[in-house]
């Protein structure tokens, strides 16, 4: 089965500290998987990583059959994360939200968010 997330003798040293040390890793396409530790693991280095915000010290890994070096915003725009905060504001309320997200996505966006609203009140 080809792998979604290859990763192989991946290394992340920062000063004083070895967040990941020669990591290798295969997830099949299609599977489901989640990324768990304790805190300090290297979770969030090895996410910064596969997602090109971070270059490691040493090692290689592909998503998607691309390099996050190389291919960061591709493989931004195909990967999906859920991180364990919130990533919106407690004081918005819903359609607060809506505006905001509204400006990463075309102008169609907002008017189908409003639908929703009126719809699910």
């Amino acid at each position: 089965m080809t792998s979604c997330i290859s990763i192989r003798g991946l290394v992340m040293h920062f000063r004083g500290c070895d967040a990941l040390n020669g990591i290798d890793l295969d997830v099949p396409c299609g599977s489901v998987f989640a990324l768990l530790g304790e805190n300090g693991a290297g979770k969030t280095t090895l996410i910064r990583i596969l997602t090109g915000f971070l270059r490691p010290s040493a090692g290689s890994c592909t998503v998607c059959g691309l390099d996050p070096a190389t291919d960061a915003l591709e493989i931004r725009r195909r990967v999906g994360y859920v991180s364990d905060s919130p990533a919106l504001y407690d004081w918005m309320k819903v359609g607060e939200i809506g505006w905001f997200a509204s400006s990463f996505f075309d102008d169609a966006f907002l008017d189908r968010y409003r639908e929703l609203i009126v719809r699910y009140e």
